[in-house]
């Protein structure tokens, strides 16, 4: 096998083995787009990819056919983005299209393709790697995990039409779309979310900075004809919030999907049913306005999201792993290993 660094010729190629990794997925998972089993889909995306700003990444070949690529893109967020709170300044992001191995080839195809890959990215002081993953793809994950990845987060999708399981007293609380005059609860409901995160065992860090971006988002989704604030009241409090938007069109997302992506139930009403009997009705809304899966994302260290949304029947998409490289290589070792790196 030879690996070489990812370069334009290599494109068509590519997205012949991104079509077919991703008729396997959907073969495994059929809410999946059938649009990109094509070759021509899957290029436009792999495309989109390899434009990325600072991208980069190495392609495999056997007897001159390409067998397996791998693409990353050094992402440098925002700290006040909401994308801050789930990717660490500098990282470097493997999208769903960005890696693809042919079925035939060897499990330690994958291994081979970081370790070609990986010391420009940390060359380039980026020492944080995520990648995404059909959650359904046992082999790519094994050989992801034998390298020191770890689960970051789930994407799982729903038909909008199937039922709800779970129970709820529908007389206990009103549900409700949420208005203008609803943002002070919203953001004081979201900010509680934020808070929860930063609690163990997901421990993700909690930045009263963003308030007032988040202020600005969440007024933007109330004025919004296609967001919806799914509110659950009690005695005239809201106790549960959930928030539904389009989703972003893409190869790891269903089509006519909705993204649950916002979801909170106050401690006092946690086991009143609230939030169960919201997902009902945000999903008979996606589903009178034309939405025919529904897309809920969590991070795995969130126990109680983690099984909560498995219960509603949620299946896995996608799974994006992480691994934090000690940054004491930047300077570890000679300096002949160090120009080796780069």
């Amino acid at each position: 096998m030879e690996i070489v660094p990812f370069a334009q010729e290599h494109l068509e190629a590519a997205a012949a083995l991104l079509a077919a990794r991703h008729r396997a997925d959907r073969a495994r998972t059929p809410a999946r787009s059938v649009r990109f089993e094509s070759p021509a889909d899957a290029l436009r995306e792999l495309y989109a990819a390899w434009h990325e700003p600072h991208t980069s990444g190495v392609a495999a070949s056997v007897d001159d056919q390409l067998t397996a690529f791998l693409l990353g893109s050094i992402t440098l967020p925002d700290p006040l983005s909401e994308s801050a709170d789930f990717v660490r300044p500098r990282s470097v992001v493997v999208g769903y299209a960005g890696h693809a191995v042919a079925p035939e080839a060897r499990a330690a195809t994958h291994g081979a393709l970081y370790a070609a890959a990986a010391p420009r990215w940390l060359a380039l002081g980026a020492f944080s790697h995520y990648v995404q993953l059909p959650a359904t793809d046992d082999a790519a994950l094994d050989a992801w995990w034998s390298l020191g990845f770890g689960a970051e987060s789930l994407h799982a999708a729903r038909p909008t039409d199937a039922p709800v399981a779970g129970s709820s007293r529908a007389d206990a609380f009103s549900i409700r779309r949420g208005t203008r005059e609803d943002l002070g609860v919203i953001l004081e409901m979201i900010d509680a979310l934020e808070q929860h995160h930063a609690a163990a065992p997901r421990f993700r860090p909690y930045n009263a900075l963003r308030q007032s971006r988040r202020g600005l988002e969440q007024r933007r989704g109330i004025a919004e004809t296609d967001v919806a604030y799914s509110l659950a009241e009690q005695r005239g409090q809201v106790v549960a919030l959930q928030r539904l938007q389009p989703s972003d069109r893409g190869m790891d997302r269903p089509e006519r999907c909705i993204h649950l992506n916002e979801a909170y139930t106050r401690p006092e009403a946690r086991g009143s049913g609230a939030g169960t009997a919201l997902p009902r009705h945000a999903l008979a809304w996606a589903h009178d306005a034309g939405y025919v899966q529904c897309l809920v994302d969590w991070v795995t260290p969130n126990l109680s999201a983690d099984a909560f949304w498995h219960a509603r029947g949620f299946v896995p998409l996608s799974i994006w792993l992480v691994r934090h490289v000690d940054r004491r290589v930047a300077w570890a070792g000679d300096e002949s290993e160090r120009r080796a790196m780069v």
